[in-house]
């Protein structure tokens, strides 16, 4: 409340704070960021928009993306399998294996969360604007191109 600008300001103050009581103990922020890593792993993020040109025949062929990803969900992403498959249109997540299903609580919303082996997992939601896809990687992995090549296949095994 100390700061009515923009929230960097206050995250500004926050870090150089955070840096000034690592010091004080002989560590950095580098020290604190792998110490991070050595506790939760590495995450990287990506995203990728798939446009479907303009029209009606654009938002079809988005509609009918999405419905064949659920009849037809991904075994595996990037060589990891698929562990559960959460579905926000019917509020239900499904495990692979076990074939046990869990209710979700978060409104209805035409989005698919396909969780991995790894830790890993890829939203994929239509834009709420325009015929587009948009898919989310979150990947547990220092290789940031581990993302890229998951999405890459993605797009070319259920968008081509």
């Amino acid at each position: 409340t100390h700061s009515r600008d923009k929230d960097a300001i206050a995250t500004s103050c926050l870090i150089a704070e955070m840096a000034l009581q690592l010091k004080k103990k002989g560590k950095t922020l580098i020290d604190l960021l792998n110490e991070i890593y050595q506790t939760f792993g590495p995450f990287n993020e990506k995203q990728l928009s798939l446009s479907f040109g303009g029209g009606i025949e654009g938002i079809e062929k988005m509609q009918m993306l999405m419905e064949n990803l659920r009849k037809n969900p991904p075994e595996e992403i990037g060589g990891q399998k698929v562990i559960s498959i959460e579905d926000y249109l019917i509020s239900e997540k499904r495990y692979i294996e076990s074939q046990k299903k869990d209710r979700l609580t978060l409104p209805v919303s035409n989005v698919l969360v396909f969780r991995l082996t790894d830790n890993s997992k890829y939203v994929i939601r239509p834009s709420g604007t325009e015929p587009k896809l948009k898919i989310y990687g979150l990947s547990r992995s220092k290789n940031l191109d581990s993302v890229e090549q998951s999405l890459s296949s993605l797009k070319m095994t259920y968008f081509s």
